[in-house]
C-alpha cells in the first residue's frame, strides 16, 4: 500500500519518495526538463501517469572522473533532475522556504547526490532543492557553430532557469512556497548563484541569494571564442581551440591555421560537432590539462549576462568565502607539499603562507567585497574562519588545510561525512565546536532564506549580522577561538598587489602568475602587464 505522505504530485504526475534520515523526505530523481540532443536548450519534461519512483539518484552530467590523463568519462547528458527534501509533514499548504542549491566543480564536474539536504531541511524547517544541471563542454561552449538562434553558449545557465522555473510552479506541493526561493551554491555553483543574479532572464525565478565563495570568474566572447592569436585573445580552452583540436584529432586538417579558417568558416562545423562522442571531446579537455580544466564558462556577452557585473534586481544577497581559499589548491603542489606515501610535509612555510595570503585575498576581494559593492540590495557579507581541522601523525592538517575553499559545506548541510579527507579533519577533538557551529550557521542562512535578513539567526540568540557598510563581515569560528563577531574585514586589493610585488619569498615569475589570475578576468590588462615585464 503506497504512503500518502511520499507522494506528492507535480505537473508531468506523481512522484513517490522515502523516509531520509533525519526526520525529512527526499525525492531523489524527479525530470524538470528534457534536452533533445547536445547543445540544445531544455524542454518541459514528459508527462506521466503512472507514479514515478524516486527513490535512487540519477547519473551525474557527462563528466571526467578521477585524478589521471587516464580518467574515464561518466555520466549522461540527460541530466536535468532535481533532488527535494523536505521535513516529514510537510504538507502542500506549508510554506516553508526553498534553498534551491547549486553545487560546484569547476564548471566541470560535480553532482547532486554528493549534497544531502536531509538534515537542513529537516532540523531547519526548509525546502532543500540540489539540481543537477551540464557541466564542461555539455554546459558551456561558445562556438557560433552550435549556438541556437537567439541564445548563447551558457547551456548550463539554461538548465539552471528551466529548473528554476520548474521550482517555481512545483514546489508547493512539496510544502515549499513558490514565492520564495532562495538561490545558493560554492566555488563553481556560487558563480553561477551570481549569474543568475546579473542575468536580466533570470529575474523572476528567485527572490533571494546566497554565494559562496564565487566571484567575478567571468570572460569576455573574444576570450571564451578566440584561438589564442586572436584580438583579444581567446584562452587555452576556448571554444576555437577546442574545435581546432577536434579538426586534427580527427584528420580533417593537418595545420592549426586550416583547423583555424576550417572552424571560423565552414557550415557543418556545428553538426559534426554534435556527432562526435563524448570521449573524444572530453579527451581534447583531458589532454590538455588535469580534471578541473579551465573552459571559459560565464561569458558577458550582452546575450543572456550583461556587458558588465551589475545587479538585475536588487535582491537581498548573502555573499562570503573562507580565509584560507587557496590552501585547497595548493595540497598536491609538489613545489610546496611533499608527499611521501600517504605523508605530506610542507615544504617551505613561508612560502605555503604567501601563496595562500595573496590568493586567498584576492578571492575574497573578488568573491565577497566586489560581489557586494555591486549589489543594489540589501547584502550581508562573511568570512569563515574554523581552522580546528584533525591532525594526524603524518599531516599537519591545520597548516596544510586551514580555512579552505569548501570547509564551510558541512557545516552548511550539517553534514561532516562529505567533503574533502572528511574522515581526517572531522574527528573527536573538534566535535563539539563545530556542530555547534554549523547550528548557527544554519540558523543564520534559514532565517535570511525565511526573510532576507539573517539577523540573529532563526532563533533570536545568535550576534546580529548587520548589513555590509563597505567593511563589515560576521567572522564565524568556533569557541575557545574568538567565536562568531562581526569584524572589519574588506579587502584593500591595491595594497595586497603591492605587497605581492615586494614579497621576499617569491620569485619573480611567480609574481607575475599570481597577478596574472588576479587581473584576469574579464581580461587582461595587458599594457599594465607589459610594464611589469609579465606579457
Amino acid at each position: 500500500m503506497t504512503d500518502p505522505l511520499l507522494e506528492r504530485w507535480t505537473e508531468q504526475g506523481p512522484v513517490r519518495g522515502k523516509l531520509s534520515e533525519p526526520g525529512a523526505i527526499a525525492w531523489l530523481g524527479v525530470p524538470f526538463a528534457d534536452v533533445t540532443e547536445r547543445w540544445t536548450l531544455p524542454k518541459p519534461p514528459r508527462p506521466r501517469t503512472e507514479p514515478l519512483a524516486a527513490t535512487n539518484f540519477r547519473e551525474p552530467p557527462l563528466q571526467l572522473a578521477g585524478d589521471s590523463l587516464s580518467k574515464a568519462v561518466v555520466g549522461s547528458e540527460d541530466c536535468q533532475y532535481v533532488d527535494i527534501y523536505a521535513p516529514v509533514g510537510a504538507g502542500p499548504d506549508e510554506s516553508l522556504p526553498v534553498m534551491f542549491w547549486i553545487y560546484g566543480g569547476g564548471q566541470t564536474s560535480g553532482s547532486s547526490r554528493a549534497y544531502d539536504g536531509s538534515r537542513l531541511a529537516a532540523e531547519n524547517g526548509v525546502v532543500v532543492i540540489v539540481t543537477n544541471y551540464r557541466v564542461g563542454p555539455f554546459g558551456w561552449f561558445h562556438h557560433p557553430s552550435i549556438i541556437p538562434e537567439g541564445a548563447s553558449g551558457h547551456f548550463a545557465l539554461y538548465d539552471l532557469m528551466a529548473a528554476l522555473e520548474w521550482v517555481r510552479r512545483n514546489a508547493a506541493n512539496f510544502g515549499g512556497d513558490p514565492l520564495n526561493i532562495t538561490i545558493f551554491g560554492e566555488s563553481a555553483g556560487a558563480q553561477n548563484v551570481l549569474a543568475l543574479y546579473m542575468a536580466p532572464a533570470a529575474e523572476d525565478l528567485f527572490d533571494k541569494a546566497i554565494v559562496q565563495s564565487g566571484g567575478f570568474w567571468n570572460m569576455n566572447p573574444g576570450q571564451a571564442t578566440n584561438t589564442v592569436s586572436g584580438d583579444p585573445p581567446g584562452t587555452p580552452a576556448s571554444a576555437t581551440e577546442i574545435v581546432i583540436d577536434l579538426l586534427l584529432g580527427e584528420g580533417r586538417v593537418q595545420t592549426r591555421e586550416a583547423g583555424a579558417e576550417l572552424a571560423g568558416h565552414d557550415e557543418g562545423i556545428g553538426d559534426w560537432l554534435r556527432q562526435l562522442p563524448n570521449e573524444t571531446i572530453l579527451g581534447v579537455y583531458r589532454d590538455k590539462s588535469n580534471l578541473m580544466y579551465n573552459i571559459p564558462s560565464v561569458v558577458y556577452d550582452g546575450l543572456l549576462m550583461p556587458t558588465t557585473p551589475r545587479s538585475a534586481a536588487a535582491k537581498p544577497l548573502l555573499v562570503g568565502a573562507n580565509r584560507d581559499e587557496q590552501k585547497l589548491f595548493q595540497i598536491y603542489d609538489p613545489s610546496l607539499v611533499r608527499w611521501t606515501g600517504t605523508k605530506a610535509q610542507i615544504i617551505d612555510a613561508q612560502r605555503y603562507e604567501a601563496f595562500n595570503r595573496y590568493y586567498s585575498h584576492w578571492l575574497n576581494f573578488d568573491g565577497v567585497d566586489q560581489v557586494a559593492n555591486m549589489a543594489t540590495g540589501a547584502v550581508y557579507a562573511y568570512r569563515f574562519d574554523w581552522d580546528d581541522v584533525g591532525a594526524t601523525p603524518d599531516r599537519d592538517w591545520p597548516q596544510i588545510m586551514g580555512a579552505a575553499h569548501g570547509l564551510e559545506i558541512p557545516f552548511v548541510f550539517g553534514n561532516f561525512r562529505t567533503g574533502f579527507f572528511a574522515d581526517e579533519l572531522f574527528d573527536e577533538s573538534n566535535n563539539e565546536g563545530r556542530i555547534e557551529l554549523s547550528a548557527s550557521i544554519r540558523s543564520y542562512w534559514t532565517q535570511f532564506a525565511r526573510t532576507g535578513n539573517p539577523g540573529r539567526g532563526r532563533n533570536g540568540t545568535l550576534p546580529r549580522w548587520e548589513l555590509w557598510n563597505g567593511e563589515q563581515k560576521l567572522v564565524f569560528d568556533a569557541k575557545p577561538e574568538a567565536g562568531i563577531r562581526m569584524e572589519s574585514a574588506a579587502i584593500d586589493i591595491r595594497t595586497v598587489h603591492l605587497n605581492l610585488w615586494a614579497d621576499q619569498y617569491l620569485t619573480d615569475d611567480e609574481k607575475c602568475g599570481i597577478y596574472k589570475d588576479m587581473t584576469m578576468y574579464p581580461a587582461y590588462p595587458v599594457d599594465d602587464l607589459k610594464a611589469r615585464g609579465c606579457w
